[in-house]
């Protein structure tokens, strides 16, 4: 068992980025995992893909509209984030390593 007491607040601090970090990352390893094994089951059940994750919907029944990327993982460019809801573990990792968001714009010449 970790002793807390022992720890400066700075310590505390960094320990939950860390944390935080590391949990997201998790939660994503998991997410992957379970899609995989969605579209497995998908495939052997011959759904079509297309309908089965299809773009979900707004109140309405009208389909949401898609937004372009802001931003791209220089370390993995297939990464994108449109800037909308929760920063992506990639982005969280590159502030906490000392970069900005605007390090990663996707330049749009």
């Amino acid at each position: 068992m970790i002793d807390f007491q022992t720890f400066t607040f700075q310590e505390l601090l960094q320990l939950k980025i860390e944390l935080e970090v590391e949990l997201k990352k998790r939660e994503q390893e998991e997410k992957a995992a379970a899609r995989k094994k969605i579209l497995e089951i998908a495939r052997t059940f011959n759904f079509d893909l297309d309908e089965l994750f299809s773009a979900p919907k707004a109140a309405g029944g009208v389909p949401r509209r898609l937004v372009e990327p802001k931003y791209f993982n220089p370390k993995d460019p297939e990464q994108t984030w449109t800037g909308r809801g929760r920063q992506p573990v990639w982005v969280q990792e590159f502030i906490a390593n000392g970069g900005t968001t605007d390090q990663l714009l996707i330049n749009k010449d």
